[in-house]
């Protein structure tokens, strides 16, 4: 069985890479990492029967795999270092996997993708007009009112010199 083992960590950390395996930062993840770069699901390696797969889950900082950024599925080799935020692991085959051969990484079809998980909604926050914009509505109401007393004013000078006088 393939193993991840953590390169980055104070003390060296050895995974289990079983046939698919979710990394990332919260509970769900096969792996959880306190990685504040990381995303809640960040990258998954799986095996397709010939060989084990590494993918980038749409994480926002991106996964490397030997200084190279991860696009789609690509086929993992013994000693390949996979990098994801702070985080550097190396893979390794076990001894049962040692034999396998391997194919050409283009031609292999990609892992299947882990099952999803319901991710947790966060609350939405709907604010308000800003200061700026409650400045523009009293500024408008000021507005409106002045011109309202302003037109009182003309009328009721306009009826005054309309009266007849005395």
């Amino acid at each position: 069985m393939a193993r991840l083992i953590l390169e980055s960590g104070a003390e060296r950390t050895e995974y289990l890479v079983r046939a698919a395996v979710v990394v990332g930062r919260q509970k769900p993840c096969d792996i959880v990492l306190d990685d504040p770069s990381l995303s809640r699901e960040h990258m998954a390696i799986g095996f397709d029967g010939q060989g084990y797969f590494v993918r980038d889950l749409e994480s926002r900082n991106g996964t490397r795999l030997n200084g190279k950024a991860v696009t789609g599925a690509q086929r993992l080799h013994p000693g390949d270092r996979i990098q994801i935020g702070h985080t550097t692991f190396v893979f390794q085959l076990g001894t049962e996997d040692a034999g396998r051969p391997e194919s050409p990484a283009p031609e292999a079809p990609p892992p299947p993708r882990p099952a999803a998980r319901p991710r947790e909604r966060e609350p939405l926050v709907v604010q308000g007009p800003g200061c700026l914009a409650r400045m523009f509505y009293w500024f408008l109401l000021l507005a409106v009112g002045a011109g309202v007393l302003l037109g009182a004013r003309e009328l009721f000078t306009w009826l005054l010199l309309q009266a007849p006088s005395r």
